[in-house]
C-alpha cells in the first residue's frame, strides 16, 4: 500500500501519532536522581547521554560517562 505525506499509523487510524516522547540518539539527557539515593547538598539530576529506549517497560536507558554506567 503506498501512503502519500503520512505514516502507516496516521493511515490505519486516522489520527497523527505523539511523537513528543521521542529522543535523539546520543543527546543530553538528565536523570533524576531519587531522594533516597542522595543527600541533602548533593543535585537532584546527573547529566547521561541517551543511548535508546528501555525494551521491558517504558522509560529510557541513558549513559552516565562519570559513573561509565547506565
Amino acid at each position: 500500500m503506498i501512503v502519500h505525506g503520512m505514516t502507516p499509523e496516521e493511515k490505519f487510524t486516522g489520527k497523527k501519532p505523539n511523537v513528543s516522547l521521542l529522543k535523539v540518539f546520543g543527546c543530553i539527557t538528565y536523570v533524576h536522581v531519587p531522594e533516597e539515593n542522595r543527600s541533602k547538598l548533593d543535585p537532584k539530576v546527573e547529566k547521561c547521554i541517551f543511548i535508546g529506549y528501555f525494551f521491558k517497560q517504558k522509560g529510557y536507558r541513558c549513559f552516565n560517562p562519570s559513573t561509565r554506567k547506565l
